[in-house]
């Protein structure tokens, strides 16, 4: 009795304490992914107005 529930609980501790881990490293990676994707829409933005001949008056 005391052997099986020592065992259940710590294999649920270890699963919480796993899945507590891929949680923080799927934030991790969609928040890499955001500062990506923000970081490419800045330079083409302002790469648009850059190489925009209007501003050069050509």
């Amino acid at each position: 009795m005391g052997k099986g529930d020592s065992s259940s609980t710590t294999t649920t501790t270890t699963s919480t304490a796993l899945s507590e881990g891929v949680l923080k490293m799927i934030l991790l990676y969609y928040t890499y992914v955001a500062i990506y994707m923000s970081l490419s829409f800045v330079v083409i933005v302002y790469n648009k107005y850059i190489l925009d001949p209007k501003m050069y008056n050509l």
